[in-house]
């Protein structure tokens, strides 16, 4: 009986817990309420739209089977990895149920919710836990004024400046969660805490830390299917907890026990996230883009003052805050998250220093959150905006570990110092209002809501700015087109972050588009070496010339059934303002003959021409910036490049590929298909037409140019190593050939994917 009415104890205050993060987080957010539906919060909305994507295509892959971190719907034909991409499946997860149910306005701002109270009530129950370790076993409890105390360090963290940030766009630290609560699972499922604190009762100690290293686990792998930062820092605490542990631990607290209990919550989650984990080290051994330039660390890095900066979203504080960072360094001042701890905060967590039953526990959390607060200020100290070049800083020699250097974003260790301060608030405030249980009850009550309201008024940003999603309408009646086909979208995507918005309306129409914007970011330069492609996308005449048969039938190949020319401004989304002269577009689609299907104020939509199936080529790697010449448009490589030939045929047909080149010096040039060898010749310093013959198998085939005696540098300024330059590029399929593919079935096109380091 007396257990019952514990549980029912317990669950009576979850509930009051969880519908008080739920009003806070309605406050913080207002006035997203009220725009539930056609708003979100935040304005980073290329990052913002990136995540829209994200939910969208995480469901559609699940539901359709296919692996989510494979997508061939961006950057179509050749795909793209999404192994380095801020995926976050955990949501994607959610998406599969709430997609249907309310669209993906209404699931993103579900999904942003859900996560600021849970990630209060996580921290809640880990302050909770900490309090029910460290208190007076003779002194008289109250179990409600416990409660109060780790409701307001939950709140503290949920609603920190740094976690209030996250709502401009970056989905995966909004979803936060899980991260605490692997730390409350993993301090359950291990040995009490050494100290003078009491033991937690020991009955059933077994079974209980079997049953809560199986939540640990499942928490770390929901964080892994988060964010690996988040990941990482889990790893951070859990390897400083350890060696607490062992240093402190009491005669009866083995370090067996300590290891062994550590390895079942961590090894079981190594072994599931094997499938993602293995592809990933191969693509790190094979390629490069996941590396972040050497000096993002220091523009992504906290500066020491903005600890003590309001949020610049603070409706009276703000402007200060604003005024300080506008003579900041640009990047200092525009990149930097909010990471402002709160004074607060950093009164409570210093009292809660001073609590001799928490030692050394507390002690612990003010080391780990002094250390990753030095790791969040970067390579480089940064001070008001100015750098102090030449101090050693912790991030430097953190940076060379394992993984570490891939890592761009050093002020997110900011979350750890945030979530060290907020279990100091709670031992803190405890230690003022725990005394006061005997005789003053009510005035403790009354502090804990005096912690709350200052809180509330340090960090409040309301109104939080919100930011429309619209769609073109067009795009909903694309949708219920049949087939799988794609879109061409112009003009040229500004930028990979402009295919942000592309993507996000690509949740609505769901067809497969040729640009994108992923976090981890390489080049995508196919549709600059296609023909059709490079001509719509507004590149001046290539190699290939302005052939509209090459044209149609490279278009028809890759599926795309509309060219999309969008306004030249935006007036819905001002980030997204072009500014482009439309003319050149307009003119390279009327040559296409294409039909006009719709027409708006933000949208063109014209019908792609279909024509009969024909070989056509494109270029590969290695080449350099086309160039005009009086003989027309020509493009240089160095020792290598390569051509991307494509036969839509389903057997192999005879063609013959057919161009004009000169030598920079009269040298020889090889050409090789399928690794053999179909063309070797001395050409001279002179433009002269040459032609290969191919046998070309069905699909795409690269065909390898090389200059066996290298490349030089022309000179006269130009430092370029050249060999060849190409111009008047065609493949045409022999009659013969031709008769008889005409009589075969077409192929479905194969994907692949590419990456260039």
């Amino acid at each position: 009986m007396a257990e019952a009415n514990a549980r029912w104890r317990n669950l009576r205050a979850s509930s009051f817990v969880l519908l008080g993060y739920l009003l806070l987080t309605l406050l913080f957010t207002w006035p997203l309420a009220l725009h539930f539906g056609d708003r979100t919060p935040g304005f980073m909305l290329e990052d913002r739209d990136q995540n829209l994507w994200n939910l969208w295509w995480v469901s559609k892959s699940l539901t359709g089977l296919h692996n989510p971190y494979q997508s061939s719907f961006i950057y179509w034909p050749d795909g793209v990895s999404l192994l380095f991409h801020t995926l976050h499946p955990f949501n994607g997860l959610l998406a599969v149920v709430l997609l249907p149910l309310f669209g993906v306005i209404v699931t993103y701002n579900l999904i942003v919710v859900i996560s600021f109270v849970l990630t209060g009530y996580a921290v809640y129950m880990l302050a909770h836990y900490l309090l029910q370790m460290i208190k007076q076993t003779a002194q008289p409890s109250s179990p409600t004024l416990q409660v109060m105390v780790a409701f307001v360090a939950g709140a503290a963290f949920s609603f920190a400046p740094f976690h209030l940030s996250q709502m401009r766009g970056i989905m995966q630290w909004v979803s936060m969660e899980w991260l605490p609560f692997y730390l409350y699972f993993l301090l359950r499922a291990l040995p009490p805490l050494p100290g003078p604190a009491s033991s937690p009762p020991s009955q059933g100690r077994n079974t209980s830390a079997l049953r809560y290293g199986l939540l640990a686990a499942i928490s770390l792998l929901c964080t892994a299917l988060v964010d690996w930062y988040q990941v990482m820092y889990a790893l951070i605490f859990t390897g400083l907890y350890l060696l607490y542990l062992l240093a402190c631990g009491r005669g009866w607290l083995g370090w067996w026990t300590v290891l062994g209990r550590a390895a079942a919550v961590l090894l079981p989650v190594g072994v599931l996230l094997l499938p993602i984990l293995v592809p990933m080290l191969r693509e790190l051994q094979t390629a490069s883009y996941m590396r972040p330039d050497p000096d993002e660390a220091r523009r992504y890095s906290a500066d020491l003052l903005s600890f003590l900066l309001p949020m610049r979203q603070h409706p009276l504080l703000g402007g200060f805050s604003f005024a300080v960072r506008d003579k900041w360094p640009l990047y200092a001042a525009t990149n930097q998250y909010e990471v402002y701890l709160g004074f607060t905060v950093l009164l409570l967590a210093g009292a809660g220093l001073f609590v001799r039953r928490a030692r050394p526990f507390n002690w612990l959390l003010g080391g780990l959150a002094i250390l990753c607060l030095s790791l969040a200020l970067g390579p480089v100290l940064q001070v008001n905006g100015v750098s102090i070049v030449g101090l050693p800083m912790p991030y430097n020699l953190f940076s060379k570990l394992p993984f570490a250097s891939i890592s761009r974003s050093p002020d997110r260790f900011s979350v750890l110092v945030n979530l060290s301060l907020s279990l100091l608030l709670a031992l803190g405030l405890w230690s003022i209002v725990g005394p006061l249980v005997l005789n003053r009850l009510r005035f403790a009550y009354g502090v804990c809501g005096l912690a709350l309201i200052l809180l509330v008024a340090e960090f409040s940003p309301a109104p939080y700015p919100l930011a429309a999603a619209p769609v073109p309408p067009w795009y909903s009646t694309l949708a219920k087109e049949a087939g799988d086909f794609a879109i061409l979208e112009l003009p040229k995507q500004d930028g990979y972050w402009g295919g942000g918005q592309r993507m996000r309306f690509q949740t609505t129409h769901g067809k497969r588009i040729f640009g994108g914007y992923i976090s981890r970011e390489y080049y995508h330069p196919f549709v600059y070496q296609m023909p059709g492609f490079a001509q719509l996308e507004g590149q001046q005449p290539d190699v290939y010339g302005d052939d509209r048969e090459q044209q149609l039938a490279a278009l028809n190949y890759y599926l795309v059934r509309y060219v999309v020319l969008y306004a030249p401004s935006d007036p819905t989304e001002p980030k997204q303002v072009k500014g482009y002269d439309p003319t050149l577009y307009l003119e390279r689609i009327a040559g296409l003959r294409a039909t006009a299907v719709y027409t708006d104020g933000w949208l063109q939509a014209w019908r792609v021409p279909e024509v009969p199936p024909q070989p056509f080529v494109g270029l590969g790697e290695g080449w350099y910036a086309v160039e005009e010449t009086a003989a027309g448009p020509q493009r240089w490589f160095s020792d290598t490049a390569s051509l991307r030939l494509v036969n839509p045929s389903s057997v192999a047909i005879s063609a013959t590929l057919s161009f004009s080149m000169t030598a920079l010096q009269a040298r020889e040039l090889v050409a090789t298909l399928a690794g053999a060898e179909v063309y070797r010749q001395q050409l001279p310093a002179s433009l002269l037409p040459y032609a290969i013959p191919l046998r070309l198998p069905p699909g795409e085939s690269e065909l390898h140019l090389s200059s066996p005696s290298g490349a030089a540098a022309p000179g006269a300024g130009d430092p370029r190593p050249l060999s060849f330059s190409l111009l008047n590029l065609r493949v045409k399929e022999d009659r013969l050939s031709l008769h008889r593919a005409a009589h075969s079935p077409q192929p479905t096109l194969a994907l692949s994917c590419r990456f260039t380091s």
